[in-house]
């Protein structure tokens, strides 16, 4: 006889409670579905109060799964906001097993010569500084726990340079960059206490905030030649879809990668080969 949980079992999660940050839309709606999916009771991050309609469009689609939600609104860069965030949750559901660090997101290309200083803050704030806060928050809960899941969302623009004009865009990179050290260094921090940490480098990927933001600046054409660009340079010859992340976010959230830790998957496509 074996210990080891059938592989039926291993993607199970219910029980646990996960963090989705960003989780009101686009590849954070989707991750927080693909939790819920698998049993796990899912507490929405949503930044701004405009964005509140989504957070109870997604919330309402996850309780159709049979699982508990919660909706909370904080901007991940502001350490009050953060910590309120993390007191609510302990109020509510005592623990956290999961933690999906989605929030981000990007100014437009610029060389650092021409960058704007409050650009440059504005994303790290968001890309690394947020990430920081909320382990900082998540993981005393996990440590008492002796049980955790953490994964940033990162990117391929972490791995290596864009020669594409609109692709160029420092304060990103370094901020992703910046993630992936975190999430190695933190993985070895908190291995004793059965913590796992790792990240998901991301390539070209559709219904991103980050697209969002480039379709208000953008024309038409350049819209046009970035989405050329983009299927171009995918080997696969398509950007990521929504429910590409589903299975490797159930993957690092579960149990099938109970001894993993520390590591980079990149999701691109094959873009970085």
């Amino acid at each position: 006889m074996t210990s080891d949980p059938k592989a039926s079992q291993i993607f199970d999660l219910s029980g646990k409670v996960a963090l989705v940050t960003g989780g009101q839309r686009g590849l954070g709606k989707a991750m927080a579905e693909a939790v819920a999916e698998f049993g796990s009771d899912v507490i929405i991050n949503y930044p701004f109060p405009e964005e509140r309609a989504f957070a109870e469009e997604t919330s309402g689609l996850l309780n159709g799964l049979g699982v508990r939600t919660r909706i909370i609104q904080a901007d991940v860069s502001r350490a009050d906001e953060v910590e309120k965030m993390f007191q609510e949750i302990r109020d509510v559901f005592g623990r956290i097993n999961i933690l999906i660090n989605n929030a981000g997101i990007t100014s437009m290309a610029a060389g650092v010569h021409e960058m704007s200083v409050s650009d440059w803050d504005r994303v790290i704030n968001v890309n690394l500084r947020g990430p920081f806060l909320c382990m900082k928050y998540a993981l005393p809960l996990m440590m008492n726990q002796k049980q955790g899941s953490i994964i940033n969302v990162a990117s391929v623009a972490a791995l290596r340079a864009s020669t594409i004009k609109f692709f160029s865009i420092s304060n990103y990179s370094a901020s992703k960059a910046g993630l992936l050290a975190l999430t190695r260094q933190a993985a070895v921090d908190y291995a004793s206490y059965n913590i796992r940490i790792n990240a998901i480098a991301l390539g070209f990927h559709g219904s991103t905030s980050l697209s969002s933001e480039w379709k208000k600046k953008w024309s038409a054409e350049m819209l046009k030649e970035y989405a050329e660009t983009a299927k171009q340079l995918v080997p696969l010859g398509r950007r990521g879809k929504e429910s590409d992340l589903k299975g490797l976010v159930v993957f690092l959230a579960s149990e099938a990668s109970s001894y993993i830790t520390g590591q980079t998957i990149v999701q691109d496509g094959g873009i970085s080969l």
